[in-house]
């Protein structure tokens, strides 16, 4: 847009800002632990075992609502999911 400007916080589709990039960071360091520690009970060098970790994973997510929240958040905020394709949220 000519002579347009982007105030203060405002967000661009595709463009992340500081607290969403915290956001994704901070998920993705809970999720790799998770995966670390799940690793130990669930062998990944078999198909069963991967799939096991999987879903143990995504039912600890599913557990989690600040964990879920921010993934969802993140994933909205980089246009990987429209706010339509939100789960609806227990606030």
């Amino acid at each position: 847009m000519s002579g347009g400007t982007i105030q203060s916080g405002a967000e661009v589709a595709g463009v992340m800002n500081e607290a969403q990039q915290q956001d994704l960071a901070v998920a993705a360091e809970k999720i790799h632990n998770l995966l670390k520690q799940l690793e130990k009970s669930y062998p990944t060098n078999t198909y069963e075992g991967k799939i096991a970790l999987a879903d143990k994973v995504i039912e600890k997510i599913k557990n989690d609502p600040t964990l879920t929240q921010r993934i969802l958040s993140t994933l909205k905020a980089v246009g990987i999911i429209s706010a339509a394709q939100l789960p609806p949220t227990n606030q």
